[in-house]
């Protein structure tokens, strides 16, 4: 697991969240060219946060809410996120 988020409500309102990384990943941030080899926090990120804010998963395969991380194919633009 990557990290996990969760949300507490009263009523419709959401009231607080966590999201919690994993500490026993060797995370980057991409500052160059991606590398295949390591995991993106930013991209993960936004995604935990995207949960956060109450967005599902989507299945469009390039969008930032895919079930799944797959780094070089990835995207953190507005349009993948449904915005």
């Amino acid at each position: 697991m990557l990290a996990v988020t969760t949300a507490w409500h009263i009523g419709n309102e959401r009231v607080e969240g966590d999201t919690i990384f994993n500490t026993a990943i060797d995370w980057d941030s991409y500052r160059g060219p991606i590398d295949f080899g390591a995991l993106d926090l930013r991209r993960v990120a936004i995604h935990e946060f995207g949960h956060f804010t109450g967005l599902g998963h989507s299945e469009q395969f390039d969008a930032i809410m895919y079930a799944a991380y797959d780094a070089p194919r990835r995207s953190s633009s507005c349009r993948s996120i449904g915005a």
